[in-house]
């Protein structure tokens, strides 16, 4: 058994939370529902010490692009969203998602919007797609935009996954390296440096520097483990979530053999979402306004409240972008073809898939110029510790024989 936090009101509308022991979130639910209260938001509890951490996780871009394609296909066939999220509830794998969307559907029943409803759980349904459904709601096209949301996650999806795939292999041939390195280095030179000593052969310079290493590294593991820790904690905290966020996203758009990919991929995603809003009934302006809010660029997202800004003031969208001067130059002549030709979303939408496609050669182009390099480290590496060990062997032969 498990312990839930829950939050529920009755039917007068009054709130209410506390916890409970349950096998899982779907029993919690029904626990929380026989004592006629209807369920805001459940979950687990885990205790660590003395404090309590309540576990709710999002949802991956998959589950979400397959919700949205499953919903969109319920509505359009006459069914009430009511009914809808039921089917859906029954059909998800995943038990935080269909925990939020029985939670969803007993605030659907119980009179709210269904963007109301869906937006009290911002953990598990990204504000993408929340603000779609809200546009959907209004112009009451929301199948339509169910669609869209569902193509712009799988999309997205797909693109991650091939980025993360390609990555994978390259990574796991470094650390291969760097851990038979460093089994040579402390496993075993000081061996070979015990037998070489008791045996007074004159070592060369290169296994003199590797023994040097070796017994640095013997000597002083826990500082130095001490102090890459120290550095990865730092650079974490600050870099990634502190003040140095902005300077690091930046940086990232620069790195002279990821610039064009880094670039091309946060085009991508700036154009497919103005242009996803901008087929769902979203002005300009608040389209714009969403995509500065969404950014996980900090560097990006400075840059957009400034273009965001501009558009306000009467520029175009392509003068703005020209001035941001962060997106490739083929995103800026669309959107000006776009705006002149009174077809914005279409030219964003052909833009975005282009960069897309040109984001993973991108990629493959870097893997296959990084696989070759990583070989040639790990053979300069393997090399070097072979060559500290068959150079005083030798001469420790030639002495005996």
């Amino acid at each position: 058994m498990g312990r839930f936090y829950y939050k529920a009101k009755d039917i007068t509308g009054n709130k209410s939370e506390g916890y409970i022991e349950a096998t899982d979130s779907a029993m919690a639910f029904s626990i929380v529902r026989q004592r006629g209260l209807y369920p805001l938001n459940i979950a687990s509890v885990d205790k660590i010490g003395s404090k309590e951490v309540f576990v709710i996780s999002g949802s991956g871009d998959k589950e979400i692009s397959v919700f949205c394609r499953q919903f969109a296909a319920l509505l359009k066939s006459g069914i009430s969203i009511s009914k809808c999220l039921g089917i859906l509830a029954t059909q998800s794998e995943k038990k935080d998602l269909k925990q939020a969307i029985l939670a969803v559907n007993e605030d659907v029943h119980s009179g709210r919007s269904l963007y109301d409803s869906m937006s009290r759980r911002k953990t598990i349904f990204p504000m993408e797609l929340l603000k779609m459904v809200e546009a959907g709601e209004l112009s009451g096209t929301l199948e339509d935009s169910l669609e869209r949301m569902s193509l712009y996650f799988e999309r997205r999806y797909s693109m991650r996954r091939k980025v993360s795939t390609m990555m994978i292999y390259p990574i796991l041939l470094l650390c291969l390296a760097l851990a038979v390195f460093i089994f040579i280095v402390v496993g075993v030179i000081p061996s070979y440096s015990a037998m070489f000593e008791n045996n007074n052969v004159e070592l060369p310079g290169i296994t003199k520097a590797l023994v040097s290493l070796s017994g640095f590294i013997l000597l002083n593991w826990p500082i130095i483990v001490g102090v890459v820790l120290v550095l990865i904690g730092g650079f974490y905290l600050y870099f990634i979530k502190g003040k140095g966020r902005l300077e690091w996203d930046r940086f990232k758009l620069n790195i002279p053999l990821f610039k064009k990919f880094n670039r091309q991929n946060e085009g991508s995603q700036f154009a497919r979402k103005v242009s996803t809003l901008l087929k769902s009934g979203i002005h300009l302006s608040g389209a714009l306004a969403f995509t500065k809010t969404a950014a996980e660029n900090r560097y990006i997202k400075s840059l957009l409240v400034k273009l965001e800004s501009r558009v306000n003031q009467g520029w175009t969208l392509g003068m703005a972008l020209e001035e941001m001067n962060v997106f490739p130059p083929m995103l800026v002549n669309m959107v000006q073809l776009g705006e002149e030709s009174g077809n914005l979303e279409d030219m964003l939408e052909k833009t975005a898939d282009i960069y897309d496609e040109e984001a993973e050669d991108s990629a493959k182009r870097l893997l296959a110029i990084m696989e070759p390099a990583l070989i040639i480290v790990i053979g300069v590496l393997i090399l070097f510790a072979v060559l500290s060990l068959a150079m005083p062997m030798a001469d420790l032969a030639g002495g005996i024989s």
